[in-house]
């Protein structure tokens, strides 16, 4: 969080843009403790812990739902672009989010898919079970599949097939259809190279 708010800072980011909560995002209220990743540098990743003795350790943080923080903004009906980067958790964040996709209209949705990859193909140290791997297909999926969103690589622009999910890039982004034929009927949309 300090980091993210200095960033703000030095960014001279307009305030009236953003709101900053302390909160973990998660599938459920409760706690969870960051911890430094010795295999990313920067990174850290975040295990649940009980919620005692929270207000004693700065590393410990309430966990809620995307839900939970949207009934602080339950009068904004705009479009919304939301950046996910939980290090693997984002299937539980998504599960957590069910109102997010009912009640505003979500645009573009940016995750990194690099933990989520291992974890599909069986080398995530901790989320690789199967009740993970289905979840993530699951949450996902719901968005590919019902929703109507289509995947990018980040990298090189081009659409990726829900089929081929395993060998995604490290880090995708969504976008609804009804965005797409927004910017496709603009031309100001880049088109994708091929399908992946």
């Amino acid at each position: 969080m300090k980091r993210l708010a200095t960033s703000v800072v030095l960014n001279k980011f307009d305030p009236s843009l953003y709101s900053l909560h302390r909160s973990a995002i998660s599938h459920k209220k409760g706690c969870a403790q960051s911890q430094e990743d010795a295999l990313n540098k920067g990174g850290s990743e975040v295990v649940d812990v009980p919620c005692d003795g929270a207000s004693r350790d700065d590393t410990i943080t309430e966990s809620t739902t995307i839900d939970n923080l949207l009934q602080s903004y339950s009068s904004m009906r705009q479009n919304v672009v939301v950046k996910m980067d939980i290090q693997g958790y984002e299937p539980y964040g998504l599960l957590g989010a069910e109102s997010l996709f009912t009640t505003h209209n979500v645009t573009m949705l940016y995750m990194e898919w690099a933990e989520m990859k291992k974890s599909l193909n069986g080398e995530h140290k901790v989320l690789s079970t199967p009740e993970y791997q289905q979840l993530a297909e699951r949450t996902v999926g719901k968005l590919v599949l019902e929703r109507g969103y289509s995947v990018y690589s980040m990298d090189t622009g081009n659409i990726l097939k829900w089929e081929n999910r395993k060998q995604w890039a490290n880090n995708v982004f969504l976008i609804h259809a009804d965005v797409k034929h927004r910017f496709s009927t603009t031309k100001s949309f880049p088109q994708p190279l091929n399908s992946i």
